[in-house]
């Protein structure tokens, strides 16, 4: 029987596809909870995105369940991962790879939801020289529907993302939303995947939504409020809306030592200097700056946005 491994893991699926160095990425957060148990040490390792540590841990589990589905999907996980290290060359060879793990997949298990929404994610985004097949995708979607899987809607939202219809993709992101009322990671992701695409209001108004609905007193609560606080700040900082709240938030999630795992050390600071320098507080945006600079040494990327900065 699957069991819920761990319901609030969400690994980032880096899916690269093209030819050389026209290889482009995309993302899409997956939660493994319909795995089977025995996989957990699996799954832990790719939360970690440690593909070297998930691999060697399926290998270990080959001989007792090697002939599964969720075995070949997970394989098809630690290949995308895998392509991270890889070189442009390499990257179309590991997404066939790929492919035919996930199609192994559904050899095993024709039902797999995983499988069918990892194919649709494949054919939706890979160019047809690389495999990539527009109608396989549609009928992936089709399948997860029949199923009635919690999956469709994602689905949903791929297809109508890769066509580039903003209509059907937030009509896909609001069924999702009403479907799971009271599934505050689901309308995080579609915070993250808005602030991305600089459609900040819309990305503002789920943010007040989790504020306002979350339960601080609820350890999972808690710390989703902490990622959407940066998040908060981060939106103000990059599109200049609603500062004075995006400040506040940078600043209780520093006051109160609660900054994200998933956020580097120096980005909080950074963020605030960013907001502050846009407020004229020019003698705190420096201060930020300074602190922001210090944590940055091992950051190439938060050393290159400093020296973007006003001064």
């Amino acid at each position: 029987m699957k069991n819920s491994l761990t319901p609030k893991l969400f690994i980032v699926l880096m899916l690269w596809f093209g030819l050389a160095v026209n290889a482009q990425a995309r993302q899409q957060n997956f939660s493994f909870e319909q795995i089977d148990e025995k996989f957990a040490q699996v799954v832990e390792a790719l939360g970690e995105n440690d593909h070297k540590a998930a691999e060697q841990s399926l290998k270990e589990l080959h001989s007792e369940l090697g002939d599964t589905a969720d075995y070949h999907f997970l394989e098809g996980i630690v290949t995308v991962l895998s392509m991270n290290d890889a070189s442009a060359l390499r990257l179309p060879f590991l997404a066939r790879r790929m492919r035919n793990q996930w199609n192994e997949a559904l050899e095993k298990d024709p039902n797999h939801e995983l499988a069918h929404l990892s194919l649709l994610q494949f054919h939706a985004n890979a160019p047809g020289i690389a495999g990539g097949d527009k109608e396989q995708a549609t009928a992936h979607a089709q399948r997860l529907r029949e199923l009635n899987s919690p999956l469709r809607f994602q689905a949903d939202i791929v297809l109508a993302a890769v066509s580039g219809d903003f209509t059907d993709e937030e009509a896909a992101w609001e069924a999702w939303f009403n479907d799971q009322p009271n599934n505050l990671d689901i309308r995080f992701n579609y915070i993250l995947q808005r602030i991305n695409s600089e459609h900040f209001d819309k990305a503002l108004i789920q943010i007040q939504h989790i504020v306002e609905n979350a339960n601080a007193d609820n350890d999972a609560d808690y710390e989703l409020l902490s990622q959407v606080y940066y998040q908060w700040g981060k939106l103000a900082a990059e599109s200049g809306k609603d500062l004075e709240n995006g400040a506040s938030a940078l600043e209780r999630i520093l006051a109160e030592n609660r900054v994200p795992d998933a956020v580097p050390p120096g980005w909080p600071h950074y963020r605030l200097a960013q907001i502050y320098h846009q407020q004229n507080r020019i003698e705190e945006a420096n201060a930020m700056r300074a602190e922001a600079t210090l944590l940055a040494k091992d950051d190439k990327n938060l050393r290159e946005a400093l020296s973007n900065l006003s001064s």
